[in-house]
């Protein structure tokens, strides 16, 4: 998506067609916002971690409003870079000091939040270094919006919503503990919970 919102531009500035798709380049909550989404109702809590390059090129303030606009109490947090960065944390000479970064800010924001606090990262590194740190199962802002039109429908039908049930279903298979041991055997760790 940075390639698209602003590097593209500034490789070639007086190209019309870099210029027509940043134009048309938008983060999901960017465009829902865009269209005047009204997304389904829902209550809680959530905080924000912000992928890098979503903060420094998009921003992360439509992900604010829309979790609001759907009745949800969100926070980005003021945490910085998660510390995995890519293929950064997974190697292993970086490792600890991806976990130094993780545990510098992010994690100790998540651990204090109430157990129900949703824990909002758009980006694969953030979600997996969120999923590693921590016991919370981080979700993408659609995943928050699928569950509230779940809720919704489980409403109009009343059947009983449970957002754990929500992830088993949904969510990716939990990863097991040598997760991030590259296949040339390089790092093997453990979660640290």
């Amino acid at each position: 998506m940075a390639v698209f919102g602003d590097e593209l531009t500034n490789l070639l500035p007086g190209d019309e067609r870099a210029q027509r798709l940043k134009k048309q380049t938008f983060m999901l909550g960017d465009y829902l916002e865009h269209i005047q989404d009204q997304p389904p109702k829902m209550s809680g809590k959530a905080l924000i971690q912000g992928h890098c390059h979503q903060a420094a090129v998009f921003g992360l303030d439509s992900e604010k409003k829309m979790l609001e606009k759907m009745g949800i109490e969100a926070t980005i947090m003021d945490s910085g870079c998660c510390g995995l960065a890519g293929s950064f944390g997974f190697e292993a000479d970086k490792y600890n000091l991806s976990m130094r970064i993780a545990h510098r800010a992010m994690v100790p924001k998540i651990k204090e939040s109430s157990p129900g606090t949703l824990s909002v990262a758009n980006g694969f590194s953030c979600d997996t270094q969120i999923a590693d740190t921590t016991s919370r199962e981080p979700v993408h802002l659609a995943e928050v919006i699928q569950m509230g039109l779940d809720k919704r429908a489980a409403r109009r039908s009343s059947a009983p919503w449970n957002t754990a049930e929500f992830r088993s279903a949904s969510r990716k298979p939990s990863r097991p503990n040598e997760w991030r041991k590259s296949s040339l055997g390089q790092v093997d760790i453990r979660r640290r919970r």
